[in-house]
């Protein structure tokens, strides 16, 4: 395939028809009704771009008289029957917008040097003639009458020249394909005038291209569809592919790389450059092709290309994980903004500066989709897990799919695959994904800085299983040093070994769910028996691909599969089944093992399944739970004996002796995170998870967000507010515009996170009160309070004791013991401390109000 044509010689050298011996001669180029209008005269901002680019390179080639290679233009090669004698056509499929602007530019000079009737430019004169437009009636006359107008050029630009024509009718402005010509015609004008090149018209075969007829690909009619149904103008991923062909041309090396022509007669030699253009359009378009989303077909075949630079940066960038949040970093344009947009092309600077850095990712993204489309049905079934299997959406080649930060590392995963195997082979990639899927499952994966990180250590991975299988490609050598690997014999030997790598920073340490399948790998490697066990278990609905929390090394397999049975009973798709969900029993006992701040302090507490996977991250990050869980299992041959488990180390209670304060705080929190039903009657009640903070001086357990709903559980006021009630006959004091506690404390057991204020009145208008207040900070206040502030200090010259505080000067507080400390409240072990000085007080107060004559 080293013929090279021009638009005159592509009517008079023969082209391959349907083998390499078989030769026609081309009588005519057609661009079929099926095609879109012509896009390189547009004014749209990318098509500009391409025209002017376009038209630079070409009158470079005529002013320095050298060659312009315009690449491939692809066509259907097909007898015209209708005639006597033979004669052939060709329908173009790709190389319509080129080979129009060619049109174009060898008419304009023709007329613009004065060779209309030179005989020596007969050939031009025939090409013009056979080059139909078959997209619109009015572009097939047009065409047909410029070919042969003849007109001088001088004073006007040639789109003036031409709406004055006789034969130029009003119909043809509401033509796009016309409009677009003659906006072309009008910027050659500007660059030949500009550039000033003398007899230009005998350098036009200098602009020389391919011919490459595509009968030899068996396409027909879809091919047609498929390459050209981008919409009118010129879609984002022509704009990308445009810019993407011109960087893959400037790599020397794959300029010059000669290979076999894919899909071309046998023996077909073409550059590597030329190769991927035509795989671009003639063979990878099949991926991204849905009959049902025409219009989106070429949004997913640009955002294939948008999420493999997006996964390269990541893995490949100088730069630290946490540095790719920034909006700095070009995989903001790569993912971040590609995904928001719906169809926008942000321009080729960021592409640009990865292939410069990079020139083997144009090898690369050849051997991903041409894998892509050998094993298609088998990459398909992969792209959901196993516990997900319902779920459908190619994320590879469907744009409409919602592409989460988890799918880009999947993704990233599977790239990874196919560029570090020198083969690809079935067996060890469904081997893989199975670890994949596992690993990204159970991974905290919520911004692009832990997307980097994981998908860095599945590079690692990946790379040292295909060192000690002896199958590592030149991709995967050229990324990193893998020395001293231990050859192996099998997918998981090799997997078992990465434990073995040493870790030399944070970025590359393995994280807990990489470690979990080294360990099983380990374990499969000594009795594959295993796999089928942990296969079986990782379908779980909630496990979904984890056995971290209810395996523990080097047990037996028998006993494994003992625990696999009774805690897969534990839990559902929901999370925590029903019949743990009792008294709360199982996610009382999980609390139990918690008993320091450290480990309460922003823990969420929730019974179901959830985004943010709160209950399966405490189950499987904490050893004591873990230790906990196997030792009821081991020990149960019964769901009614892990209850019996279950329960006892719900009551295993944090002692209250010698504690006092933030140690009494802590403890009275753990244990009512331990007993109190109730409160759990609450928390899973909640639309979303609540958590433990701190607030107000208090342990708290809240939903985020809301100030009002919160529970203070750090002291047993609780205990000691209704014997208060019913020791003074004291009512609650309720404020309906903030909550109505009293409601809560008889649904839940509890006063809300707030200050609860309990009181008695002294006269029948309820103006005088004695009141006790549990305030926050653990403060146990008692006051008097009256309608007027001279009455308040009336009480206290009366009384002798107590104070007034001159941010409340309606009341007299009498809330300091006999050393005038402030009381405080913590366990219900104080009251009898506290009712005495309550005692004490409302004596006070009923004496002196006596005095003052407010009650009897």
């Amino acid at each position: 395939m080293s013929q090279t044509y021009t638009f005159t010689k592509i009517f008079s050298t023969p082209v391959p028809h349907s083998s390499e011996s078989d030769l026609v001669t081309i009588s005519k180029i057609v661009v079929p009704r099926i095609q879109r209008p012509y896009a390189q005269g547009r004014n749209g901002e990318a098509e500009t771009k391409i025209r002017e680019n376009f038209l630079k390179e070409i009158f470079k080639s005529l002013k320095n008289d050298s060659p312009m290679d315009m690449n491939f233009i692809y066509g259907a090669v097909k007898e015209n029957k209708e005639n006597d004698s033979a004669e052939f056509v060709m329908e173009l499929l790709d190389g319509q917008q080129r080979f129009t602007t060619l049109y174009l530019l060898h008419w304009y000079l023709l007329n613009k040097e004065d060779k209309q009737d030179d005989p020596a430019y007969e050939p031009i004169r025939y090409a013009l003639k056979s080059f139909v437009y078959e997209t619109r009636t009015t572009a097939t006359k047009f065409c047909k009458s410029l070919s042969v107008y003849v007109c001088d050029l001088d004073d006007e630009k040639p789109s003036e020249k031409i709406n004055k024509a006789r034969w130029y009718y009003r119909s043809y402005d509401k033509d796009s394909t016309i409009a677009g010509m003659l906006v072309m015609l009008d910027a050659i004008d500007s660059y030949y005038k500009n550039n000033r090149i003398a007899n230009a018209i005998d350098k036009v075969d200098n602009l020389q291209f391919y011919v490459l007829p595509l009968m030899q690909f068996g396409k027909s009619e879809e091919l047609y569809m498929k390459m050209n149904a981008r919409g009118l103008p010129l879609s984002v991923f022509d704009n990308f592919k445009a810019d993407f062909t011109g960087a893959m041309n400037k790599v020397t090396s794959l300029r010059e790389e000669m290979v076999l022509l894919e899909g071309g007669l046998e023996g077909d030699m073409v550059s590597h450059c030329e190769n991927i253009s035509i795989k671009l359009d003639a063979k990878w378009i099949d991926l991204f092709w849905d009959n049902t989303k025409k219009k989106n077909s070429d949004i997913s075949y640009m955002r294939f290309f948008s999420r493999f630079f997006a996964c390269r940066y990541l893995i490949d960038s100088n730069l630290a994980p946490k540095d790719m949040r920034g909006t700095e970093a070009a995989v903001n344009i790569f993912y971040t903004q590609s995904e928001k947009s719906k169809g926008e092309y942000f321009g080729f600077d960021e592409y640009a500066d990865e292939l410069e850095a990079h020139p083997e990712y144009f090898s690369a993204i050849e051997k991903i989709l041409d894998t892509l489309q050998q094993h298609k049905m088998l990459i398909e079934e992969s792209l959901a897990p196993v516990w997900d299997e319902g779920k459908k959406g190619n994320f590879f080649v469907d744009s409409s799919v919602n592409f989460t930060q988890t799918l880009l590392t999947v993704m990233g995963a599977i790239e990874e695959f196919i560029l570090t195997f020198n083969t690809f082979d079935e067996a060890l990639y469904t081997e893989w994904m199975r670890v994949v899927w596992n690993i990204v499952e159970n991974t905290d994966i919520d911004n692009l800085e832990r997307v980097a990180t994981t998908l860095r250590n599945f590079g690692r991975m990946i790379r040292a299983i295909a060192n000690a299988l002896d199958n590592e490609s030149e991709f995967a050598i050229s990324r990193e040093s893998m020395s001293n690997i231990t050859k192996a014999s099998s997918f998981y030997e090799a997997l078992a070994n990465c434990a073995e790598l040493p870790t030399s920073d944070d970025d590359n340490r393995w994280a807990r769910p990489f470690k979990e399948e080294m360990e099983k790998a380990k374990r499969i490697t000594e009795n594959e028996a295993w796999l089928e066990q942990f296969m079986l278990i990782e379908k779980h609905p909630y496990f979904k691909g984890t056995t971290n929390f209810y395996y523990t090394e080097g047990m037996s397999l028998a006993d494994f599969k003992h625990r696999c049975e009774l805690i897969s009973d534990m839990f559902d798709s929901k999370g925590i089944s029903a019949y743990y969900r009792k008294k709360h029993i199982l996610i009382r006992a999980l609390m139990s093992r918690l008993s320091s701040w450290k480990d309460l302090s922003r823990q969420y507490i929730t019974e179901n399944s959830e985004t943010h996977k709160y209950l399966k991250i405490l189950l499987i990050s904490d050893s004591r739970i873990h230790e906990m869980l196997a030792s009821i299992l081991d020990s149960s041959k019964t769901k009614e004996e892990v209850i019996v488990g279950l329960n006892e180390a719900a009551q295993e209670l944090v002692t209250y002796t010698e504690k006092e304060t933030w140690d009494l705080q802590l403890a009275i929190a753990c244990n009512a995170l331990r007993k109190d039903v109730r409160l759990y009657n609450w928390i899973v009640n909640q639309p979303s998870p609540v958590y433990v903070h701190w607030k107000n001086g208090h342990i708290a357990v809240a939903i985020p967000g809301k100030w009002f709903e919160r529970y203070f559980i750090d002291s047993e006021r609780e205990k000691m507010a209704p014997k208060f009630i019913e020791d003074f006959g004291m009512q609650y004091y309720e404020d309906e515009d903030v909550h109505a506690s009293l409601n809560d404390y008889n649904t839940y057991g509890r006063y809300k996170g707030e200050d609860a204020i309990f009181y008695y009145c002294y006269d029948e208008k309820g103006e005088y009160s004695f009141n006790i207040n549990f305030s926050n900070g653990h403060r146990f206040r008692i006051f008097v309070q009256f309608p007027s502030r001279v009455k308040a200090k009336r009480f206290l010259e009366i009384a002798e004791v107590g104070y007034i505080d001159q941010n409340d000067p309606y009341c007299v507080y009498m809330d300091l013991d006999e050393n005038d400390n402030e009381l405080t409240y913590y366990s219900a072990k104080s009251y009898i401390e506290l009712k005495q000085y309550v005692v004490d007080a409302a004596d006070v107060a009923k004496k002196t109000l006596i005095k003052m004559g407010v009650t009897e």
